[in-house]
């Protein structure tokens, strides 16, 4: 087998694991309302607990992501990459333990989150850092391609849920499960070891709490700005629309899959326009998109806006981690691992500092008031782009 053809397979099975990560990633959100308030379960899930259920993924995403990037220096990024296969596939199967013993629904579920989180995070820190060493000179258009493989899991995962076993998600989280078991044992096969080849090179360790690093801790805060936006959309989407819009649970279902949709349609695109356009180009113009989304959610009341703001903000979030993740690559190469792994704890951490936020001001404030935030919290996304593209080696 030639270099190009082992190139692709293992891509393949990559972006396989990685749709089956946002199948499972999807899973809480698409199930949201048959659990919050549900009489037909014994123990309900009230809106508050949903919010501790959500913070307990990015919580253990916040204390892994650092462990995986040194883990992934140390011992491989190849067995950082399939044990968080492991860890998706074991949530799975606590999700559909949940879904049987449903009197303890929400003790299930928060453990489930917890280890799904260590999974992504895993997967994660570990994807970004291996395609840089695989393939370096097209880090930015393979990154967003992988990525729409997750951004498509997510979108399918509504409408698996719709279309077979639309209750009954227990069967379905086990149907993943069960996917995922499968690509681990193929990927053992397939997915080599890599070492990353700056690290020979590297005269001087760099330490990125000088100030000279500022402009690291500058990408890593808008990755935190950015994941709070993220958040907003694909957790309170669909309860968005189900409770203050009055839509049914299916219209509502559906609407969030047009929006994972477009984030993997716009993934697509841009990683073939991206032969063409840098990647500064597109970066700044993504932002617009996320302030266009969020505000058009915010004024829409028929389901035809609400799509169309769906998919607005989908494409404004499509490609923003990737390509952050690959001017982050090339400016602190010889620290992929680590670099990967904290830009992820900061991913994770706005996804805690969202779920508190939003947990506690929905108590005072509707979720129509929050989307209008988010589009003034993109706006501050916006204008960071231009100050980190001007400091970049990467243009």
């Amino acid at each position: 087998m030639n270099v190009l053809e082992s190139k692709k397979n293992i891509l393949i099975i990559i972006c396989l694991i990685c749709f089956s990560m946002g199948l499972a990633w999807t899973v809480l959100p698409t199930i949201s309302n048959l659990i919050i308030n549900n009489a037909q379960i014994n123990s309900q899930v009230t809106e508050y607990q949903y919010s501790i259920i959500t913070f307990s993924l990015v919580c253990a995403g916040l204390l892994y992501s650092i462990i995986a990037g040194i883990f992934g220096q140390i011992k491989g990024l190849k067995k950082v990459l399939l044990s968080g296969v492991v860890f998706c596939s074991l949530s799975m199967f606590i999700y559909t333990i949940s879904y049987f013993i449903s009197s303890q629904i929400f003790m299930l579920l928060l453990l489930g989150q917890f280890l799904l989180g260590i999974g992504i995070t895993s997967i994660l820190t570990s994807l970004t850092a291996y395609l840089f060493i695989l393939i370096p000179k097209a880090t930015a258009m393979t990154l967003t391609g992988v990525f729409a493989s997750i951004n498509l899991g997510s979108f399918s995962c509504p409408i698996f849920f719709n279309l077979i076993n639309a209750n009954r998600w227990g069967i379905n989280s086990l149907i993943i499960a069960v996917f995922q078991i499968i690509l681990f044992l193929v990927a053992i096969k397939i997915i080599p070891n890599l070492v990353n080849p700056y690290v020979k090179s590297q005269k001087n360790k760099i330490n990125l709490f000088k100030i000279k690093n500022f402009l690291f801790w500058s990408f890593f805060l808008i990755i935190i700005l950015y994941s709070i936006c993220e958040l907003t959309f694909t957790y309170w989407g669909i309860i968005y629309l189900h409770k203050d819009k009055n839509f049914s649970v299916n219209l509502s279902r559906y609407s969030l899959s047009f929006y994972w949709a477009s984030v993997g349609l716009s993934q697509i695109s841009i990683c073939w326009l991206l032969k063409y356009i840098k990647p500064k180009y597109i970066y700044r113009s993504l932002p617009i998109f996320m302030i266009l989304g969020f505000w058009g959610m915010y004024n829409s009341n028929f389901l035809t806006s609400v799509i169309l703001s769906f998919v607005i903000g989908g494409i404004g979030m499509s490609a923003f981690i990737a390509i952050t993740m690959n001017y982050v690559e090339h400016d602190f190469k010889q620290i992929a691992e680590i670099a990967s792994g904290i830009m992820f704890m900061g991913y994770f951490l706005g996804y805690i500092l969202g779920s508190l936020f939003i947990g506690q001001i929905i108590r005072y404030i509707n979720l129509s008031t929050i989307f209008l935030l988010m589009g003034f919290v993109s706006s501050l996304i916006l204008i960071y782009t231009f100050y980190l593209i001007k400091k970049s080696k990467k243009i």
